[in-house]
Parts: C-alpha cells; structure tokens; sequence
C-alpha cells in the first residue's frame, strides 16, 4: 500500500504515510486529518448530514 500510494501521488502519499506513522507514534491525529482533508478536497470535500443523491434508472 505504501508504495501505491507514493506512485500515484507521490506528495499526497506521502502526506498519509506520515499522518499515519504521526498517530502511531505520537497518537497525533493532526497530520493524518489534515491529509484526509486534501484527498477529499479532490473530490469535491466531505460528504455532510442530509446530503441527497437520487440514482436514476
């Protein structure tokens, strides 16, 4: 996992990998939120209560 990460993006890969090793080391949940947050960002951000998409047939 850590080597797919780093070859599609190698900055944001990294940027999980060291969120990940901040909590385990110092249960620092900060750097790993923070990568989360740009991941999503990608994708138009978090998705939030009451959010409502209709599937058409």
């Amino acid at each position: 996992m850590p080597r797919r990460l780093l070859s599609a993006d190698p900055a944001l890969g990294k940027a999980l990998l060291d969120g990940h090793r901040a909590v385990a080391e110092h249960a620092d949940p900060g750097p790993l939120t923070a990568a989360a947050e740009d991941v999503l960002d990608l994708f138009g951000g978090p998705l939030r209560e009451g959010y409502v998409h209709r599937w058409r047939p």
